[in-house]
């Protein structure tokens, strides 16, 4: 598993409901937005309700991930997503993306703090980025 999501989700399960939506929506406040230019519909998630953004790259064989939503929410799960995958193989991420998020919400208790539309904003940007990272 990708370590960076195992020690989040140690810290993350050890608030209460209140205070993890609380740190998921500061997390969201400490992003760096991206620029305008960038927040453009090629770079949209589908299926989200809130406009999330993703650019995945890779140089030297690392992965950097850079997210954004309008939702400040949206925002802070998805900066988790960010600070995990960037700095990682691309071949790790594709390998263990969707085995690693799924122990980090489990053991995160974040499905607790989870809607529907946060869910499927969180699982459907993992699946973009391994999809990306995929197609090269």
């Amino acid at each position: 598993m990708i370590e960076y999501f195992d020690d989040e989700a140690s810290n993350l399960s050890l608030l209460t409901d209140r205070q993890r939506l609380e740190y998921v929506i500061q997390r969201g406040q400490q992003t760096n937005r991206l620029p305008e230019d960038q927040r453009i519909d090629n770079n949209k998630v589908e299926g989200c309700q809130s406009n999330a953004y993703l650019l995945v790259s890779t140089a030297n064989n690392e992965v950097t991930v850079r997210t954004d939503a309008d939702s400040k929410v949206v925002r802070g799960y998805l900066a988790f997503l960010s600070e995990g995958f960037t700095g990682e193989n691309p071949q790790t991420v594709i390998d263990e993306a969707e085995q690693s998020v799924k122990a980090f919400v489990d053991k995160g208790n974040l499905s607790s703090t989870f809607t529907p539309n946060r869910s499927d904003a969180f699982t459907n940007t993992v699946d973009a980025i391994v999809n990306e990272l995929k197609q090269g």
